[in-house]
């Protein structure tokens, strides 16, 4: 019979057993025997399953820094660079992401980039960087240096690079169409009148996320830019150059010049210096001895040092002396020295003594450049390497005019 509650609903009345104490425990079940947990046995392990486990695990590698959820930063050592710096990257201080305009310019499109910049006059750095990953890179920083000519720029150089300015840059992942910027360095940089002009340029992108690892290693840091490149027009004199890199040399250390032959294209064609053609490539004289496995490289000369003073090896006894050609890094000392042509005194620029090797009158630009080439076309890429236990240290290139 439906009952009435306080509130007046309506519920059904339940009415339940009773049921006696053998009852209920029959209904409800009783305690175990045994309270404790039971004891589990585990099988052994089969060894062969355990390999393919392992075996599986080894093949399962972890997506690289580019592939990776992260941004990838780079500021690029030769054009085509994708940031691989194992091994370390050759001719890293040739870099086509730093651009130097004449003036404050805000607009890099509205000018053309310069090679050699004007002693004493303001100029407006720029430089190109680039985010490959697959994350984007908000409030990326970017700051850029100067240095006095020199072949590397680490704990043993003669100065600390100077600092120009800084800016912050929002790069897009790299299917974005903002993956890479041309971004303006805050500040004017003014290259001092006693080195007419001829400093190197340091750049440094970096990012919470995807840090820089600190200092200037251009060859193992892909956040590292290096522009240790001139244009030299014919009548300019190479002499205080070629003295400072000749200082810069440190003991125990090899210069080796070579000749770049096809690759002075690509540098032209960054820095706008031929527009609208393709670029003349030099007719190289006999003095470039080719180097086997680097079709577009030539040797000119090493300049060494011995107990004597500064061994100066012409290129083709330098190429005989190479223990790997395509490297230009491993020497045979002993064979090196069987081919030398002269021994200077220790007060001869190294620099200077390899250009002598090439007999000519002055170290004017037009001079080296006839000197090398029957026909310079759009310019000489001569590149001044400095070698140091088998590793390519640092280095120089001049772009020589006929």
């Amino acid at each position: 019979m439906p009952q009435n509650d306080d509130n007046n609903n309506l519920y059904e009345q339940e009415t339940h057993p009773q049921l006696t104490p053998d009852e209920n425990t029959a209904e409800r079940g009783g305690d175990p025997a045994d309270p404790t947990d039971p004891t589990v046995t585990p099988d052994a392990p089969n060894p062969d399953r355990v390999k393919q486990v392992t075996a599986w695990l080894n093949d399962k590698q972890h997506p690289s820094r580019q592939d990776g959820l992260w941004p990838y930063l780079l500021i690029r050592a030769h054009p085509g660079d994708t940031g691989v710096r194992q091994p370390p990257v050759s001719y890293f201080w040739e870099s086509p992401d730093i651009r130097v305009y004449e003036g404050d310019v805000q607009d890099p499109s509205s000018a053309t980039p310069v090679m050699n910049p004007t002693p004493g006059v303001p100029h407006s750095v720029f430089v190109h960087v680039w985010n490959l990953g697959r994350l984007p890179a908000l409030g990326a920083t970017v700051r850029a240096w100067w240095a006095n000519p020199s072949f590397s720029f680490d704990a043993s150089s003669p100065e600390p690079p100077h600092y120009i300015g800084g800016t912050r840059v929002n790069l897009g992942d790299r299917t974005s169409p903002d993956c890479h910027q041309l971004v303006r360095i805050e500040g004017l940089w003014t290259p001092v009148v006693e080195n007419e002009g001829h400093e190197c340029l340091l750049a440094v992108v970096t990012h919470v996320m995807d840090p820089a690892s600190g200092g200037f290693a251009a060859s193992t840091d892909r956040h590292v830019g290096q522009h240790n490149l001139m244009l030299a027009a014919p009548s300019m004199d190479l002499t205080p150059l070629l003295t400072t890199l000749g200082a810069a040399l440190t003991i125990g250390s090899d210069l080796q010049l070579l000749h770049g032959g096809a690759d002075v294209a690509p540098i032209l064609l960054a820095h706008k210096v031929v527009v609208g053609r393709d670029v003349v490539l030099p007719q190289v004289t006999d003095v470039v001895t080719p180097v086997p496995g680097l079709s577009t490289i030539g040797h000119l000369g090493t300049v060494t040092r011995t107990l004597g003073g500064n061994a100066v090896i012409p290129g083709a006894a330098s190429v005989q002396a190479l223990r790997t050609p395509a490297s230009l890094t491993a020497i045979n000392r002993p064979g090196l020295l069987m081919g030398r042509v002269s021994v200077q005194p220790r007060t001869v620029s190294p620099a200077v003594a390899v250009i002598q090797a090439l007999k000519v009158h002055d170290l004017t630009a037009g001079s080296i450049a006839r000197a090398v080439s029957t026909a310079s076309g759009d310019g000489n890429l001569l590149r001044f390497q400095e070698v140091r236990d088998g590793v390519v240290v640092g280095g120089y290139s001049v772009i020589v005019q006929g």
